[in-house]
């Protein structure tokens, strides 16, 4: 009981830290002409997506697009970029799939561009994240 009480606990920063990146990469601004375009966003985040993209798909300029993101407080780029980062951390849990794999499946276009943005938003690599993950598994499975 002593250990998994141990194990609990190391835990709780990846948590907390989960928990935390959700509710600031996750929340939608009240504004009612946002929602749909934040939607659209998030669904095809894994695509090579352009703001071009999502303003044709609504029909409203870049222009006003990019005014109505930066009143809500919310950059394109880095929208996109903390949505892709959380899918893989999703991934990373799942466990199975390589980095590379990884980098792909969430809309990258490198493995390398893949690094710098994960360490940019969580501030830690990928690889270190992942031994993290991995260690917390077998700690939990040797309980």
């Amino acid at each position: 009981m002593f250990d998994f009480a141990i194990s609990f606990f190391n835990l709780l920063p990846i948590l907390s830290y989960k928990v935390d990146f959700l509710l600031k990469t996750m929340s939608i601004p009240n504004d009612h002409r946002l929602y749909p375009v934040l939607c659209y966003m998030r669904e095809h985040a894994f695509r090579n997506l352009k703001i071009e993209q999502v303003a044709a798909e609504f029909n409203i300029s870049v222009r006003n697009l990019s005014r109505l993101l930066h009143e809500s407080g919310i950059r394109f780029n880095s929208f996109i970029n903390r949505h892709r980062v959380n899918r893989a951390i999703e991934l990373f849990s799942d466990g199975g799939k390589t980095m590379q794999q990884i980098a792909y499946e969430t809309g990258f276009s490198t493995p390398n561009n893949f690094n710098r943005v994960f360490r940019q938003i969580t501030g830690t690599s990928p690889s270190l994240y992942e031994k993290g993950v991995a260690d917390n598994k077998k700690s939990a499975i040797e309980q």
